[in-house]
């Protein structure tokens, strides 16, 4: 089999299994609470510029009718990675030659989480390595082009628009031109550009395609940049090792410990190859920033990943070296590699749906049952069947509504668009406090759900209604088994607008009148 031919088998087969993937899971935390996104089209969102809100979209209205509400929101980003694919491959391929490209692309497709979620789910990571590994190509293009030595500008115009598709998926893509301009200053071969329009032009046309999420942000006290930036300020002036070992374990379990470990290693060593030393300054700008911000706040495993993602090129070479070395190690690693993903994969859609791991062997593996990830998405069908029957949608001025943005997140998708769903968190509303008014809801009467048996819920409430009615339990069962229970409150007439956190940068602001948003009634935010 040709190398070409074998890439575009990886792509062929790796797409097959992630539709069996994004098919039988039901949705994540995240990917319910971004498909809320698609019911209220914007500029962008409290957490998120637009492109993850675009692609689900698009997914809706070409896919859904035939596939479903899960998978055809996911298949825009099921194709996109297996474009992402073939641009790494091309990206390596550049540097050195067409094997390693293949490799390269193996490496990504082997990379738990994005081989895995970022390739399969609703996630903003999604659009984001598409267009960061695109960005990368359309800059080597630009530096390395005869049109754009002769002055031609269309190659620095795509680069351009390639850093502003990054900006529009993830507030990462800063650190795109961040790393792209530290390698103009810092390679000989490329410094010559510093004097010239090329990358001027492109920062210009990046900033224009990333202008309306700026103009968003304006509008509503910058709340994105203080929301996610905050996320980054130290907590307090000494760092914390215990956090950043926490991180960097989680980057090696997100990545798996082999992948992370060939993709690390060619950070070390000199090499006199420009397209090498390219590759590990892209890497190191985004490492860099995210261990720094790992030392003093929790993150999450995934915010630095980013960063592996050129290593994966040299990483890639490297493996060509070994094959012709070492081959019968190197061919076993292919198998392991391909086999623990695909294997992983099916074992957690089949937990996921039936429990099939013994809570035993969960035990032994440090997670109590309560814990177990693959319980994020499972049931909330039930408590929405629940709330149906105790009317949900059936009155003209009720709605559901809980105290954390993933549960409303989650309800709302397995309720649909026809019942109002809010999260009433002084702390972290997020969208949910820009998507209506506060006053809008004061008069009308809400179901509580809550899950967390630790929860002070519903006495939380008390002072912001005229009185809490319990209605009972659901039991969430799970392969005979209960895994979550939900308490359920009738919470009569709202006596006054409920007050979240930093609520001049959470509300709206722009429409005064009670019952409104942008201009409609809250009946339609459903």
């Amino acid at each position: 089999m040709s190398t070409r031919h074998a890439l575009f088998a990886l792509v062929i087969l790796g797409s097959i299994l992630r539709l069996a993937l994004a098919a039988g899971f039901d949705l994540g935390h995240d990917e319910a609470y971004h498909l809320l996104y698609t019911r209220r089209p914007d500029w962008s969102y409290v957490d998120h510029p637009p492109a993850v809100a675009v692609l689900a979209q698009l997914g809706r209205w070409l896919f859904e009718p035939w596939l479903g509400g899960r998978l055809g929101p996911r298949l825009p980003f099921v194709l996109l990675f297996a474009v992402s694919t073939l641009l790494m491959a091309r990206l390596a391929a550049r540097v050195y030659d067409a094997r390693a490209g293949l490799a390269a692309a193996f490496c990504l497709n082997a990379a738990g989480y994005f081989g895995l979620a970022a390739s399969s789910f609703i996630l903003p990571d999604g659009p984001l390595l598409f267009f960061w590994l695109l960005a990368l190509d359309a800059y080597l293009t630009a530096v390395g082009s005869d049109a754009a030595r002769d002055g031609r500008l269309a190659p620095w115009v795509a680069l351009g628009l390639a850093i502003g598709g990054a900006l529009l998926s993830k507030y990462h893509g800063l650190l795109l031109p961040v790393g792209l301009g530290l390698h103009l200053v810092t390679e000989p071969t490329t410094r010559g550009w510093l004097r010239r329009p090329g990358p001027y032009l492109a920062l210009a046309v990046a900033g224009i395609v990333f202008a309306p999420v700026v103009g968003w942000n304006a509008a509503r006290g910058w709340v994105s940049f203080v929301y996610q930036g905050g996320r980054a300020v130290p907590a307090s002036w000494w760092p914390r090792p215990d956090r950043f070992a926490i991180a960097l374990v989680g980057q090696i379990v997100y990545t798996l410990p082999w992948v992370w470990l060939a993709l690390v290693t060619t950070l070390g060593g000199r090499s006199g190859s420009v397209g090498e030393r390219f590759f590990r300054v892209q890497a190191v700008v985004p490492l860099l920033v995210f261990g720094l911000v790992a030392a003093w706040q929790p993150t999450l495993p995934h915010w630095g990943l980013i960063g592996l993602v050129p290593l994966m090129a040299p990483a890639g070479q490297r493996w060509v070296l070994d094959l012709q070395t070492r081959p019968t190690p190197a061919r076993r690693r292919v198998i392991l590699w391909a086999a623990v993903p695909v294997l992983a994969g099916a074992l957690i859609v089949a937990h996921q749906r039936l429990g099939v791991i013994p809570a035993g062997l969960l035990a032994r593996l440090g997670l109590a049952p309560a814990a177990d990830p693959t319980l994020e998405p499972y049931g909330w069908d039930q408590i929405a069947q629940a709330l149906r029957r105790l009317g949900a949608g059936q009155s003209h001025n009720s709605y559901v509504f809980t105290s954390q943005w993933y549960q409303s997140g989650q309800l709302a998708a397995a309720l649909g668009p026809d019942v109002p769903v809010l999260c009433y968190s002084a702390r972290k509303p997020v969208s949910f406090a820009t998507w209506s008014e506060p006053a809008s809801w004061v008069g009308w009467d809400g179901l509580l759900v809550v899950v967390d048996p630790r929860s002070t819920e519903p006495a939380a409430f008390e002072p912001w209604f005229e009185r809490i009615e319990p209605l009972g339990t659901v039991a969430v069962t799970r392969g005979g088994s209960v895994v979550r229970t939900a308490r359920l409150y009738r919470c009569v007439r709202q006596v006054r607008p409920f007050p979240f956190a930093q609520a001049e940068l959470w509300s709206t602001a722009h429409d005064n009148t009670p019952g409104r948003l942008a201009g409609h009634d809250p009946r339609t935010l459903k």
